[in-house]
């Protein structure tokens, strides 16, 4: 790839005397060769560079340019077959997303999960409950939860979503600390986290190996090692 990114950029560099520069858009390039310029981008360039006018716009929603940020950020998108999860009776996935909103939901995940360990070694209680979903938040039915949650956590916590009179479906949040039983709910979540925060600060930096996104961008799972 970067030898074919090299050899375009070659080709830019000698055709730069023939190219027309206009007052409405952008210097007249092949479109390959805007490709290859685009691929040089990180995402914040890469949205200004699509806003000069359509052509380039067509040119950044590329899925190509996004599926390398994607790489570029450590994140490997789960295989689209059907997962362990669904051979256990989940029903069938979410429909899968594009590059480009894989790439927004898996950088904001990381700024999550990043701030999940800035608040811990700062003992910042507001800043985590912030992070944490509430007992409140409907959605509309139990089998949309099912297509983004594996099968067996749904099986063993049957309480992880709560079924109210109107139909609506509660989402209560699930955590679990190393060494103790699970906790459902935010407010028993919410208790642990006062109580380990009172014991005192703890240096715990996490060191990623593996991030896994699927397809409709739902769902994050992180391997990490606590240091």
């Amino acid at each position: 790839a970067t030898e074919a990114r090299t050899a375009a950029m070659a080709s830019l560099a000698s055709d730069a005397s023939t190219c027309t520069v206009s007052t409405t858009g952008p210097i007249e390039l092949p479109p390959e060769l805007w490709l290859a310029v685009a691929s040089y981008l990180d995402a914040r360039s890469l949205v200004r560079f699509a806003q000069a006018c359509r052509c380039l716009r067509a040119c950044a929603s590329t899925p190509s340019l996004w599926e390398t940020l994607l790489e570029r950020l450590g994140v490997t998108v789960e295989g689209c077959g059907p997962t362990a999860e669904a051979r256990e009776g989940a029903l069938p996935s979410a429909p899968a997303v594009g590059p480009r909103l894989l790439f927004s939901r898996a950088r904001a995940a990381i700024a999550k999960n990043e701030g999940f360990y800035r608040s811990f070694r700062e003992r910042d209680h507001l800043a985590m409950a912030s992070l944490w979903l509430s007992d409140a938040r409907p959605w509309p039915e139990r089998e949309q939860i099912s297509q983004f949650f594996p099968a067996g956590l749904l099986r063993d916590y049957p309480d992880l979503c709560v079924r109210q009179q109107d139909g609506q479906v509660l989402l209560r949040p699930y955590c679990r600390h190393p060494g103790s039983p699970p906790l459902l709910g935010w407010q028993a979540i919410n208790d642990s986290w006062v109580q380990i925060f009172s014991a005192g600060a703890l240096e715990i930096w996490p060191e990623v190996r593996r991030i896994t996104i699927s397809p409709c961008g739902r769902l994050l799972r992180f391997a990490l090692r606590e240091r």
